[in-house]
């Protein structure tokens, strides 16, 4: 099929005894792209949040990579969302291939979820394809073995599924995934009827994705905030007061909210009372005025505007919030806060940190390393005045997976620090000034890493040097002054994808990407110097390369391998 995901399962008829299950749209499967010469290659195809390693990275794609992609809507069914989301397209691509999804018993509470179900979803997400289940009629036997009655500390509201006919084994409709994903919904004991009985038809939007929508009770929710995920993700982009979390907080289905997005609030510290009885998951608060976009700090601009003078949240009050906490994430962007507030924090389950256009100090990362369970770590944006000696403290975050982090003011010698995290497998660095002669030296010291990003006006020939050796699959160098002659210093990597979106580099940039021989995809997006003819040359330099090259970052493009003299 090549594009499994919710908004092409259409299941109806749930008051019958078999309900009808389709899969929609096998348009994707049934395209080739072929060349003048009638070669045949298949174009990349499918929707990024739930787009298998296998394909993202174009190795073979067979029936585990339609399983990954079903067990990605399977952790939808559970949790409300999709194991990954990012910013764009190739990032979030990138994920699948080197990062692991939140565990399920974090989101959902490990009682609430039935025996056996999240060693399944993660045999489905395994990166390596052998390690999935064999076949969809495989994970289907794995899922009916399942107890189909919710466990019994379920909530009471649950509404279960129509009896199926006894007598006679399930029968399939099209797709084993399809049944699949039913078994699974009924095993955690998930509603997915609308008000009239009827089962809708399951829908994504954007890079976020709902199962359902229950209307009826959505219009009894607050006008402040938007509710996406069946009510479980609650947005307000408007001045949200003390008072609209006070109202939200008593609203009758607050219950059901794990994540809270709140954008250039005006709320104060008597807001944490009602933060704290959500009981939420995840918590975004984000001074839009004062910080960057994530765009912005990508793409290395400097920071406009003042701050939101009416939002002053304090370290203290961040520590209340998080005193005792079942956050499993949190993201503070354009906050005064030095991060001392997570010294309250110790002994949660963090897993993700996002601190963004904070004044994050040594001491705040001293405090952040307390927690211990971050996998993820944020410190990107404004010049914050954390140093070398606040970057030692990170090494006792033993789990720390992914880190992202600005080094403008960075001291000589600072980033040495960073060799000391053993287990870092994504490495983000953003850098509006060049870098100094041996400030990379540190990446050698990483074994795991795997995926590398460098983005702002940073690059020199040393830079480019110290990436010789590193075992890296997937290159970032975005937003950068990389040219021709810098990228021709660049050391034969095992790289499968380089990203060298809006660089300086022209059409002779393939005959040093010729070199990378594991190379299967590239990202040449908003490429100033990258004229028609260079693109050509591109053409002709990188047969069979999946290439980006529009500014639409969802659009990839195959580049066909032609035979000389055809």
């Amino acid at each position: 099929h090549r594009d499994i995901k919710p908004a092409n399962i259409m299941v109806a008829d749930l008051d019958s005894a078999e309900p009808s299950i389709r899969i929609l749209d096998f348009g994707i499967a049934m395209t080739k792209r072929s060349s003048q010469s009638g070669i045949e290659t298949p174009a990349m195809a499918g929707t990024p949040l739930y787009m298998s390693p296998d394909e993202a990275q174009g190795r073979k794609y067979d029936e585990q990579s339609e399983i990954y992609s079903m067990g990605c809507v399977i952790y939808e069914m559970v949790t409300g969302e999709p194991p990954f989301e990012a910013e764009n397209a190739i990032d979030l691509i990138a994920m699948h291939a080197v990062s692991e999804p939140p565990d399920l018993a974090e989101i959902v509470g490990r009682s609430k979820l039935t025996s056996g179900l999240s060693e399944i979803v993660i045999a489905c997400l395994a990166k390596d394809s052998k390690d999935r289940p064999a076949s969809m009629i495989d994970l289907e036997q794995r899922l009916s073995e399942l107890p189909v009655e919710p466990e019994p500390s379920a909530p009471d509201k649950i509404v279960p599924l129509p009896p199926v006919a006894t007598g006679r084994p399930v029968r399939f409709v099209y797709a084993a995934g399809a049944l699949a994903a039913i078994l699974t919904a009924a095993a955690v004991g998930i509603s997915l009827m609308s008000p009239s009985g009827k089962l809708d038809h399951i829908t994504d939007k954007g890079l976020t994705s709902t199962l359902l929508s229950h209307s009826s009770e959505a219009e009894e929710l607050s006008p402040t905030f938007v509710f996406e995920n069946a009510g479980k993700v609650a947005i307000s982009e408007s001045t949200t007061t003390d008072a609209d979390l006070e109202k939200l907080a008593g609203e009758r289905r607050a219950g059901k909210i794990r994540e809270l997005r709140l954008i250039n609030p005006t709320i104060t510290s008597k807001s944490i009372v009602w933060l704290k009885q959500l009981h939420l998951k995840t918590l975004w608060i984000k001074n839009s005025s004062g910080t960057m976009s994530s765009t912005q700090i990508l793409f290395g601009e400097r920071r406009g505007g003042e701050s939101n003078e009416q939002l002053n949240l304090t370290d203290g009050d961040i520590g209340r919030l998080l005193e005792g906490t079942g956050l499993s994430e949190i993201q503070l962007e354009g906050l005064p806060i030095e991060g001392t507030c997570f010294k309250s924090a110790a002994g949660t389950e963090l897993s993700k940190i996002r601190l963004m256009d904070c004044p994050v100090s040594d001491a705040g990362l001293a405090a952040v390393s307390d927690v211990g369970t971050p996998t993820w770590l944020c410190l990107r944006g404004a010049d914050a005045p954390f140093s070398g000696k606040g970057l030692s403290y990170l090494s006792k975050l033993k789990k720390l997976e992914v880190l992202e982090i600005s080094i403008n003011n960075l001291e000589p010698g600072g980033t040495t620090e960073l060799g000391n995290l053993k287990n870092l497998r994504g490495l983000h660095i953003f850098c509006d000034r060049k870098l100094r002669r041996g400030e990379l030296g540190f990446l050698s010291n990483l074994p795991r890493l795997n995926d590398l990003s460098l983005a702002g006006y940073c690059m020199t020939e040393d830079a480019i040097d110290s990436l010789a050796g590193l075992n890296i699959t997937h290159l970032t160098l975005r937003n950068t002054n990389l040219d021709d002659r810098l990228l021709s210093r660049l050391p034969p990597l095992p790289l499968e994808t380089i990203i060298l979106d809006d660089s300086l580099i022209e059409g002779n940039a393939a005959e040093s990407l010729a070199r990378l021989k594991n190379l299967k995809a590239i990202g040449v997006a908003y490429c100033r110097r990258l004229t028609p003819d260079g693109l050509d040359k591109l053409r002709k330099g990188l047969p069979g390369r999946l290439i980006n090259r529009g500014e639409d970052e969802g659009r990839v493009e195959i580049i066909p391998y032609v035979p000389a003299g055809r």
